[in-house]
């Protein structure tokens, strides 16, 4: 699941976002075909997640569901130099965080290792995104990445700020925490 509404264009709070639900849904047919996906990209997010909370009635049940991913905001903004004339740095800004059941914990920290900002996992926090929503409801197994860049709910929110290349990791990470739960937690 991911949002896909924001503030302003909102490229790398939504953006990234969305590219990495995109790329997921292209691998995750063709790597699983055995398995029934369901995947949402849902508007109202600042609206107390709206859009999610309507889409789950058209979800699995949660006993049904191996695991849930949630994508959540600026998975790979690029970091600032805040100097005089500053300048965009190569790597990404650290402000964003991972949060995860305490079944997929281990499973995340070795996925989302090197990463800055995601390297420790931390559990649910109530409120901070839709996973906290979709585990009161009964979701077991689920991780979400969610961050705030300078940029975040800022017209500033441009293009220029994200890289391509600090996502791709981030998209890898994903599979490889998806993939480790499967084959602890796959029925």
């Amino acid at each position: 699941s991911t949002p896909r509404t924001g503030f302003f264009t909102c490229l790398t709070e939504r953006g990234s976002g969305t590219a990495a639900f995109l790329a997921l849904a292209r691998i995750l047919p063709r790597r699983y075909p055995e398995h029934s996906l369901f995947l949402m990209n849902t508007t109202g997010h600042e609206l107390a997640f709206a859009g999610t909370h309507a889409a789950m009635d058209h979800a699995p049940a949660p006993d049904l569901t191996d695991i849930w991913v949630h994508i959540g905001a600026t998975l790979a903004a690029n970091d600032h130099q805040e100097t005089r004339n500053g300048l965009m740095l190569r790597h990404a800004d650290p402000n964003r965080l991972l949060m995860a059941t305490s079944t997929m914990t281990e499973a995340c920290r070795n996925a989302f290792a090197g990463l800055s900002g995601l390297e420790d996992p931390r559990p649910v926090i109530q409120g901070a995104g839709e996973l906290s929503a979709i585990c009161d409801l009964g979701y077991r197994h689920a991780f979400a990445v969610l961050g705030q860049s300078r940029w975040f709910h800022t017209p500033q929110d441009t293009l220029d700020k994200l890289d391509p290349a600090l996502l791709r990791p981030v998209v890898a990470a994903h599979m490889a925490a998806l993939e480790a739960g499967l084959r602890a937690h796959h029925r």
